[in-house]
């Protein structure tokens, strides 16, 4: 008996520090905007694909991607929105631009592997509705995207820019997304 209440004892005391390791999200869809936050430094809201969640500007980790627009010089009108990141390397590339939702959604699940020919460029730049552009992270992490919406207006505060995608992401490093 008194080895019993020992092994309780030991027992209770060691499986709450047990914790499962979770796996990264590997696909969902985001919605994320150039809205600022803080009165300076001031910071915005991206998504990280390795945490799988928004994350603001300065966190560990940076968000990969962030939103933003290029603007008239008087801030009086958008003339095109863009993805970028803040890993100094190219790591946006266009695969498809296209002009309805049902062939962009097929062409986006039949996306399986990132070719080794693929260009990056450093902003994903004017991003409209059905596009798909793969991301390579700064760990050389792959995602691919497609654009379900975009948003670019002039408001009360000033330009804003907003997007919703749908991604798959790779957290391995392969070139093959997860079905």
């Amino acid at each position: 008996m008194k080895y019993f209440f020992s092994f309780l004892l030991i027992l209770a005391l060691t499986v709450p520090g047990c914790k499962k390791a979770t796996e990264p999200k590997v696909s969902g869809e985001v919605t994320i905007n150039s809205k600022l936050y803080g009165e300076g430094p001031y910071y915005c809201i991206g998504y990280s694909f390795s945490k799988g969640a928004l994350v603001k500007s300065g966190s560990n980790p940076e968000p990969d991607i962030t939103i933003s627009m290029q603007t008239s010089p008087d801030n009086t009108s958008i003339d095109w929105v863009y993805l970028s990141t803040d890993n100094f390397q190219n790591s946006f590339s266009l695969n498809a631009s296209i002009d309805n939702s049902v062939t962009a959604e097929d062409f986006f699940n039949n996306y399986l592997t990132v070719p080794d020919t693929i260009g990056y460029t450093g902003i994903a730049k004017d991003i409209k509705p059905y596009q798909v552009w793969t991301f390579r992270t700064r760990e050389k992490k792959y995602a691919k995207l497609l654009i379900l919406k975009v948003v670019a207006e002039i408001r009360g505060d000033g330009p804003y820019a907003e997007t919703t995608f749908r991604y798959v992401y790779q957290p391995d490093g392969t070139k093959v997304f997860p079905k």
